[in-house]
């Protein structure tokens, strides 16, 4: 008795099958970081209005006392993934004057490497222009604001545009010009 009593009890173990607990939810892909605000504003730029001379922000800004040049990083931006990467890129404005009365607004791509900027291509817009917004996307970078009209004096542009711009290389080729009314014509 004894023994089938045991080969019952040796059975019904031995059917039952090992307790597994629920599989984990995969966890959500993270949507890629932006870089850090305060990466871009401590980053290493060349600045094409300053003929490519490499200038490193500190809290936004670059001053070279004995030049008379100083450099300051808009506080607009434009983000995006540039490149497909999956990664946010910047679109960015330096602006840099060399102790006259200019203001030369140069447009920055800076590539998103592990949250750290890289300049990866640039463009002069000019001198005293008026930007009002920036976008990026894989198509480029398109620049809102205000240019100088022909007949314009230098220290007031009146004319409305978007300026579209692609990467071609380390250069930003612009692509188009658009009217205020962004109507797809080009002006």
């Amino acid at each position: 008795m004894a023994a089938l009593l045991a080969c019952v009890l040796l059975a019904a173990c031995s059917s039952r099958q090992p307790e597994t607990a629920p599989p984990e939810p995969e966890p959500e892909a993270a949507a890629p970081a932006r870089i850090e605000l305060a990466r871009l504003q401590s980053g290493a730029y060349q600045a094409p209005s300053l003929g490519g001379q490499e200038v490193t922000l500190q809290y936004g800004s670059y001053v070279n006392e004995a030049e008379g040049i100083s450099v300051s990083l808009m506080d607009k931006f434009g983000h995006g993934d540039a490149d497909g990467d999956g990664a946010h890129d910047a679109a960015l404005i330096l602006v840099t004057s060399g102790g006259g009365s200019g203001a030369f607004y140069d447009l920055l791509l800076v590539r998103n490497e592990g949250g750290l900027p890289v300049q990866q291509a640039s463009a002069v817009l000019g001198d005293r222009v008026r930007v009002d917004s920036l976008t990026l996307g894989p198509e480029g970078v398109r620049v809102y604001g205000i240019i100088h009209a022909p007949d314009d004096p230098l220290c007031c542009p009146t004319r409305r545009v978007a300026l579209g711009f692609r990467r071609e290389g380390r250069a930003l080729v612009p692509t188009d010009t658009l009217s205020p009314a962004l109507t797809g014509q080009p002006v």
